[in-house]
């Protein structure tokens, strides 16, 4: 994660806060906050109750993977770009209990 960030899933407001851990003061708003499965730069992106949340740092760049709850989607944040985009999930509910299927069947 860049240094002394903190991103926080807020959830009843369909939207990742960026907080910068030492003052407390919000750098980033990831999400308009209306409910949707929207790809896009950080005002155009659009969520449904986002919840976990995971930080890799891959090739020179931060990447956040948001479990985005309502959606049945993964979504990858990339923190250098400031873009959100879809990478597992269609916005539908899967129904395979036996597994094995794509992400996208």
């Amino acid at each position: 994660m860049p240094h002394n960030l903190l991103v926080i899933s807020d959830s009843a407001n369909n939207r990742l806060v960026v907080v910068n851990e030492e003052t407390m003061e919000c750098q980033n708003i990831i999400g308009n906050g209306k409910i949707g499965l929207v790809d896009g730069n950080y005002s155009e992106a659009q969520f449904h109750h986002p919840q976990g949340l995971c930080h890799i740092y891959r090739e020179g760049t931060h990447y956040l993977y948001v479990c985005d709850t309502k959606n049945h989607s993964i979504r990858e944040v990339n923190l250098k770009k400031h873009e959100v985009l879809t990478v597992i999930g269609t916005g539908e509910k899967g129904y395979d209990k036996e597994g094995n299927k794509s992400a996208e069947s």
